[in-house]
């Protein structure tokens, strides 16, 4: 492969082999009913046991060394290492899977496809660098590298991709992928950092009903007021920058004079900096509305927030080829938005987490009718389609320096949301 891969009038060089399609194929059964199996017993973050369970003895009866409980009581790292590997010389390449679920609506997410794509396209690179070594195969030299499997537990709350980073699960990888289902194919989604907010906003003592001249406003009144002017001021922010969040409590009982709201909000950007900045704004709004009634209130910042996600641009476009050789098709989007932990491990690794299109375009994440989209044989047939295009670009990876070191020079030089991401160094 050419020096010049990361150009996009770059050519991959690897064809989708019968052996990729041969394994996928034979698989393919066994994969629709480990994905039906979880979408049908959907669990809840850090709950799911059963999803952890099935997939462990799936990847484990296809010959991989699976460490089960993996840093979280569900999450689990699969490995395979080609004969001839060496940590110092070549290089681990990670998919991922998730298989949360969410309250009442089940897989709205797809977090089923999500989990069969990880384990298909690890048994797929896995079945391409076996061919490689048959003879015949026209390659410089023998293809090396470890593959690993990574089972992410609690994506839709805290992020046990977060967890498994701070445990040092990432720590020996050297390039990470995974797929999403959505409504569009899109190579490099653009999704945001996310930090949550509790507000407990806390009023005077006295009795509206007795003397309201005296008392002064409520702090539901402060809620109210806080939660209105936020909704207004949002449009002057800046595309990218979001604010958006609910009332979950206000007033109190009679006999309880003490008046008491308590608020929840989503700060969403894509970058540190920017979050920064936003958060200054919020905090502004906030002061301002509790000097204008006389109340008192108190934050509480989630303390691990979603960062921003890193598309690796030089990885991408050759998930990009491998795709629209495969026949999937990339229209022009605006920008797409929400919030992931996968955003937290492209902070640390290269990575890229694409969207893929499993319906109808119109299709909502987080709504009945993307549940039920998720458990149908079309949205099957899709993930199947794109965890072959990763495993292609898992190959191209173990095998080609030059794109390692452009998707490393990339990583290097992108606009990274996190400050700890330096370790990767262009080669």
């Amino acid at each position: 492969m050419s020096n010049d891969l990361h150009k996009t009038d770059s050519v991959p060089t690897v064809s989708p082999s019968a052996g990729l399609d041969g394994c996928l194929d034979e698989l393919d059964p066994e994969l629709r009913q480990l994905s039906l199996s979880i979408w049908i017993r959907p669990e809840l973050a850090y709950e799911e046991f059963d999803a952890h369970d099935v997939l462990t003895a799936f990847l484990e009866n296809k010959g991989l060394t699976v460490t089960r409980h993996y840093c979280l009581p569900t999450a689990y790292l699969a490995e395979y290492r080609s004969p001839g590997y060496d940590p110092a010389l070549h290089p681990t390449i990670a998919y991922l899977s998730e298989y949360d679920a969410l309250p009442q609506i089940g897989h709205a997410c797809g977090h089923n496809l999500i989990a069969i794509a990880g384990v298909a396209a690890s048994l797929g690179c896995r079945r391409l660098m076996e061919d490689s070594r048959k003879a015949g195969e026209a390659l410089p030299e023998r293809v090396e590298g470890r593959i690993l499997c990574v089972g992410c537990p609690a994506e839709e709350t805290t992020g046990g991709k977060i967890d498994l980073l701070m445990m040092d699960a990432f720590s020996s990888v050297d390039f990470c992928m995974m797929v999403h289902p959505y409504g569009y194919n899109i190579a490099e989604p653009e999704i945001l950092g996310l930090l949550e907010c509790e507000v407990e906003i806390h009023g005077n003592e006295l009795d509206a009903g007795l003397s309201p001249w005296e008392c002064g406003a409520a702090a539901t009144d402060c809620a109210v007021l806080l939660y209105s002017s936020l909704s207004l001021l949002r449009r002057t922010l800046q595309p990218g920058n979001q604010i958006h969040g609910v009332i979950l409590e206000a007033g109190r009982p009679q006999s309880n004079r003490k008046s008491f709201a308590k608020l929840h909000f989503y700060l969403r950007t894509r970058t540190t900096l920017a979050m920064d900045r936003l958060k200054a704004f919020f905090f502004k709004a906030l002061q301002s509305v509790a000097d204008l009634y006389d109340c008192t209130f108190e934050t509480k910042f989630a303390e691990d927030p979603f960062e921003g996600l890193v598309s690796n641009n030089a990885m991408a476009r050759v998930y990009r080829k491998y795709g629209e050789l495969l026949g999937l098709q990339f229209p022009r989007l605006p920008p797409t938005w929400g919030s992931t932990d996968m955003g937290n491990v492209s902070n640390a690794v290269p990575s890229i987490h694409p969207f893929f299109a499993i319906g109808d375009p119109s299709l909502t994440l987080h709504t009945k009718d993307f549940q039920v989209a998720s458990g149908t044989p079309e949205a099957h047939q899709a993930t199947v389609q794109v965890a072959k295009v990763i495993a292609l670009v898992g190959f191209d990876l173990l095998r080609d320096k030059s794109l390692q070191a452009a998707c490393k020079t990339d990583f290097y030089n992108s606009p990274a949301s996190s400050s700890r991401n330096r370790s990767v160094r262009p080669e």
